[in-house]
């Protein structure tokens, strides 16, 4: 199997996985420190949801939850209740979280093709 899921991004790397939480951070206005730090509020947990989903989503299976957690300073099962609150959002079809996922995506594939 290729170590390319997306095309331009390789499975865990420190330098892909910057990408994803530094498009976040552009995307929500929330700093990298904030997002990888401990605190809690709702709009610091949205964007590092986000992040922590993204990196789930472009990777799969190739990536599991405690090596996300290790690039996002979260044990496994963090990484497992952030990816269930998205997917959660995503079956109802919360507008705000797919367009923001959406966005996202988007934008990083913009930086790679760039």
């Amino acid at each position: 199997m290729s170590p390319y899921i997306v095309p331009g991004l390789m499975i865990g790397t420190q330098r892909d996985i910057d990408l994803i939480i530094d498009t976040v951070c552009d995307y929500t206005g929330i700093s990298k420190e904030k997002i990888l730090g401990v605190r809690q509020d709702a709009e610091i947990a949205i964007a590092r949801h986000y992040a922590i989903y993204i990196i789930w989503d472009l990777f799969g299976t190739n990536m599991p939850f405690n090596k996300i957690g290790s690039f996002m300073n979260r044990n496994h099962s963090s990484v497992n209740g952030a990816v269930r609150k998205i997917n959660g959002f995503i079956d109802i079809n919360d507008f705000v979280t797919v367009r923001d996922i959406n966005n996202i995506k988007n934008n990083i594939n913009n930086k790679l093709c760039a």
